[in-house]
């Protein structure tokens, strides 16, 4: 996800490019890079979360290759369950939410939290980040989004008029 620091960190290194009167950057391949750089570190972060799950697998092999043949095998695994939704409370904090009620045991829900506005161009973004990990906009409900692998739902609630910021509802499946 793109977000005001990541537009603020393009137009600074654009100005000090300006002032060295090297070539502009492209604005939309740079954030790009930024984008792709943090889907790598949320990877790494979700796997070194999971690395114990996995680990006995490659240490109890006899050669170095069996055990990298299993360790690959683990992060694929990994990569596959972020891409159908699994690991949501990482990705969520890697995004920059914090869970302010967790009340998943029994109500099924989760509520975070976000400073920044949910406006137009914040929920395109979401939408193209939450694409990523397998969630779909809702075809019926407004600014809420859909998981067909897991069949759990995320709405976006603006935190009103006094206030700046939105909340984040994941609902487990029905």
């Amino acid at each position: 996800m793109i977000t005001d620091a990541d537009r603020e960190e393009v137009t600074k290194r654009e100005s000090i490019r300006v002032e060295a009167k090297l070539p502009r950057l492209d604005r939309d391949r740079e954030l790009e890079k930024l984008r792709g750089a943090r889907l790598k570190r949320l990877f790494e972060a979700v796997f070194a979360m999971e690395r114990a799950r996995f680990s006995r697998n490659w240490t109890s092999r006899k050669s170095w290759f069996s055990g990298s043949s299993e360790y690959t095998k683990a992060r694929h695994e990994v990569r596959l369950e972020l891409r159908t939704g699994q690991h949501m409370d990482a990705v969520l904090r890697h995004l920059g939410y914090r869970l302010v009620e967790d009340s998943w045991a029994v109500e099924g829900r989760k509520t975070y939290a976000r400073d920044e506005d949910a406006d137009r161009e914040f929920l395109t973004d979401l939408e193209r980040t939450l694409a990523e990990y397998g969630w779909d906009k809702h075809e019926a409900r407004l600014r809420c989004f859909s998981n067909p692998h897991t069949g759990e739902l995320i709405e976006i609630e603006p935190g009103g008029a006094d206030t700046s910021g939105h909340f984040l509802h994941r609902i487990k499946s029905e």
